[in-house]
Protein backbone atom coordinates (compact mmCIF):
# COMPACT_ATOMS: atom_id res chain seq x y z
CA UNK A 1 0.00 0.00 0.00
CA UNK A 2 1.35 3.41 -0.90
CA UNK A 3 1.89 6.28 1.53
CA UNK A 4 -1.23 7.98 0.24
CA UNK A 5 -3.31 4.84 0.92
CA UNK A 6 -2.11 4.65 4.53
CA UNK A 7 -2.88 8.32 5.03
CA UNK A 8 -6.39 7.87 3.61
CA UNK A 9 -6.98 4.88 5.87
CA UNK A 10 -5.67 6.79 8.89
CA UNK A 11 -7.90 9.82 8.23
CA UNK A 12 -10.89 7.53 7.72
CA UNK A 13 -10.31 5.80 11.06
CA UNK A 14 -9.81 9.12 12.85
CA UNK A 15 -13.03 10.45 11.29
CA UNK A 16 -14.95 7.40 12.46
CA UNK A 17 -13.58 7.77 15.99
CA UNK A 18 -14.58 11.44 16.07
CA UNK A 19 -18.12 10.66 14.86
CA UNK A 20 -18.46 7.81 17.38
CA UNK A 21 -17.28 10.03 20.25
CA UNK A 22 -19.74 12.74 19.20
CA UNK A 23 -22.60 10.25 19.20
CA UNK A 24 -21.50 8.89 22.55
CA UNK A 25 -21.36 12.40 24.01
CA UNK A 26 -25.06 12.81 23.20
CA UNK A 27 -25.86 9.72 25.27
CA UNK A 28 -23.89 10.65 28.38
CA UNK A 29 -25.92 11.38 31.50
CA UNK A 30 -24.53 14.92 31.84
CA UNK A 31 -26.00 15.85 28.45
CA UNK A 32 -29.41 14.49 29.38
CA UNK A 33 -29.26 16.11 32.80
CA UNK A 34 -28.82 19.56 31.26
CA UNK A 35 -31.75 18.92 28.88
CA UNK A 36 -33.90 17.80 31.80
CA UNK A 37 -32.89 20.76 33.93
CA UNK A 38 -33.80 23.20 31.15
CA UNK A 39 -37.18 21.50 30.67
CA UNK A 40 -37.95 21.59 34.39
CA UNK A 41 -37.05 25.28 34.61
CA UNK A 42 -39.24 25.97 31.60
CA UNK A 43 -42.21 24.15 33.13
CA UNK A 44 -41.77 25.86 36.50
CA UNK A 45 -41.58 29.25 34.79
CA UNK A 46 -44.69 28.48 32.74
CA UNK A 47 -46.60 27.52 35.88
CA UNK A 48 -45.46 30.64 37.72
CA UNK A 49 -46.34 32.99 34.86
CA UNK A 50 -49.68 31.30 34.15
CA UNK A 51 -50.53 31.39 37.85
CA UNK A 52 -49.70 35.08 38.09
CA UNK A 53 -51.89 35.81 35.06
CA UNK A 54 -54.72 33.71 36.46
CA UNK A 55 -54.63 31.34 33.49
CA UNK A 56 -53.84 28.20 35.43
CA UNK A 57 -56.07 26.92 38.20
CA UNK A 58 -54.37 25.49 41.22
CA UNK A 59 -54.41 21.81 40.36
CA UNK A 60 -52.97 19.90 43.30
CA UNK A 61 -52.29 16.77 41.24
CA UNK A 62 -50.26 18.80 38.75
CA UNK A 63 -48.15 20.38 41.46
CA UNK A 64 -47.65 17.02 43.17
CA UNK A 65 -46.45 15.52 39.87
CA UNK A 66 -44.11 18.44 39.33
CA UNK A 67 -42.74 18.10 42.86
CA UNK A 68 -42.16 14.38 42.31
CA UNK A 69 -40.38 15.09 39.03
CA UNK A 70 -38.18 17.67 40.74
CA UNK A 71 -37.33 15.09 43.43
CA UNK A 72 -36.51 12.50 40.75
CA UNK A 73 -34.33 15.07 39.00
CA UNK A 74 -32.45 15.85 42.21
CA UNK A 75 -31.81 12.16 42.92
CA UNK A 76 -30.56 11.51 39.39
CA UNK A 77 -28.45 14.68 39.42
CA UNK A 78 -26.56 13.36 42.44
CA UNK A 79 -25.62 10.26 40.44
CA UNK A 80 -24.55 12.35 37.44
CA UNK A 81 -22.43 14.69 39.55
CA UNK A 82 -20.87 11.74 41.36
CA UNK A 83 -19.74 10.37 38.00
CA UNK A 84 -17.21 13.13 37.51
CA UNK A 85 -15.21 12.04 34.52
CA UNK A 86 -16.10 10.75 31.07
CA UNK A 87 -15.39 7.10 31.87
CA UNK A 88 -17.52 7.09 35.05
CA UNK A 89 -20.36 8.72 33.13
CA UNK A 90 -20.02 6.06 30.45
CA UNK A 91 -20.33 3.37 33.14
CA UNK A 92 -23.41 5.09 34.60
CA UNK A 93 -24.87 5.25 31.10
CA UNK A 94 -24.39 1.49 30.78
CA UNK A 95 -26.14 1.05 34.17
CA UNK A 96 -29.22 2.84 32.76
CA UNK A 97 -28.85 6.37 34.12
CA UNK A 98 -29.40 7.98 30.72
CA UNK A 99 -32.55 5.90 30.27
CA UNK A 100 -33.88 7.02 33.66
CA UNK A 101 -33.15 10.65 32.79
CA UNK A 102 -34.98 10.16 29.50
CA UNK A 103 -38.05 8.76 31.27
CA UNK A 104 -38.17 11.74 33.65
CA UNK A 105 -37.70 14.09 30.69
CA UNK A 106 -40.70 12.52 28.94
CA UNK A 107 -42.77 12.98 32.10
CA UNK A 108 -41.75 16.64 32.32
CA UNK A 109 -42.73 17.08 28.67
CA UNK A 110 -46.13 15.53 29.43
CA UNK A 111 -46.66 18.00 32.31
CA UNK A 112 -45.61 20.83 30.00
CA UNK A 113 -48.17 19.70 27.42
CA UNK A 114 -50.86 19.47 30.08
CA UNK A 115 -50.11 23.02 31.20
CA UNK A 116 -50.28 24.25 27.61
CA UNK A 117 -53.67 22.57 27.16
CA UNK A 118 -54.98 24.14 30.39
CA UNK A 119 -53.83 27.58 29.29
CA UNK A 120 -55.30 27.18 25.82
CA UNK A 121 -58.67 26.05 27.17
CA UNK A 122 -58.82 28.88 29.70
CA UNK A 123 -57.78 31.49 27.12
CA UNK A 124 -60.44 30.27 24.70
CA UNK A 125 -63.06 30.50 27.47
CA UNK A 126 -62.03 34.04 28.29
CA UNK A 127 -62.45 35.06 24.62
CA UNK A 128 -66.04 33.86 24.56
Amino acid sequence: MSGSGWFDMFTGVVSLVVVFCGMLQQLLPSTWLSLLEDSLKDVETSIRVAGEEGLLPIDTALFIRLTELRRDFDQLAVRVYAAGNWFQQFLEMLKGLTCKLSVVHKSVSAVKAEIAIWIEVLESRSLE
